[in-house]
């Protein structure tokens, strides 16, 4: 989460210093704070050490529910999802000559009882066994981070999100901010994000 702050903060510079700012490009950086289940978020920020990628998503997308776990084969479920999350490699495929390795993976979501604010200004309860409202939306966030030996040769990511989760996603808003610029895409089955 670090880098992704610093790497957000380095693009901003650089955008500044290209002459663009966020604001001339507004349909990049919309905030994405509606829960919609189907739909999801992939932000991307590389940088001049590697790349970060950041899914937001409601927990319905990857889990198939989204109430704080009732029984055994609940929490075996999400234990899998968790599992399935963590391996980046599999959910990813990044241009082999930039040479990039995963090196952490965070997965954080009020199903787990991490303390998040859910998009409606509450945040959801802590792992105390009790059972979140009926109404309440739970969200999934996961940040991947890659070092790479060749970042600048970082022209395309390929995604499995779709073929992960084939019960999950829709559509999936895709943005990422690079030295060269930034841009986005809309994403409604798996395909290669162009990062050029």
């Amino acid at each position: 989460m670090k880098l992704f702050c610093m790497s957000l903060s380095v693009a901003a510079l650089m955008l500044g210093y290209s002459g663009l700012t966020l604001a001339d490009e507004p349909s990049t950086f919309e905030q994405h704070g509606k829960h919609e289940h189907g739909t999801a978020t992939l932000s991307i920020t590389a940088s001049d050490s590697g790349v970060e990628l950041f899914l937001d998503s409601p927990a319905i997308n990857l889990v198939g529910f989204e109430h704080m776990p009732a029984n055994d084969d609940d929490k075996e479920h999400l234990d899998d999802v968790v599992k399935k999350l963590e391996n980046g490699d599999e959910l990813f495929t990044l241009s082999a000559d930039a040479g990039c390795e995963l090196k952490d993976t965070e997965v954080l979501s009020g199903l787990l009882g991490d303390k998040m604010d859910n998009g409606q200004g509450q945040s959801a309860p802590e792992s105390t066994g009790a059972t979140a409202p009926a109404d309440e939306h739970q969200d999934m966030e996961v940040t991947w981070e890659y070092t790479c030996s060749a970042p600048n040769k970082l022209k395309d990511i390929q995604t499995k999100l779709f073929s992960a989760f084939p019960n999950g996603f829709q559509r999936i808003h895709a943005e990422w901010v690079t030295g060269s610029g930034s841009s986005a895409t809309e994403l409604t089955q798996d395909d290669s994000i162009r990062l050029e």
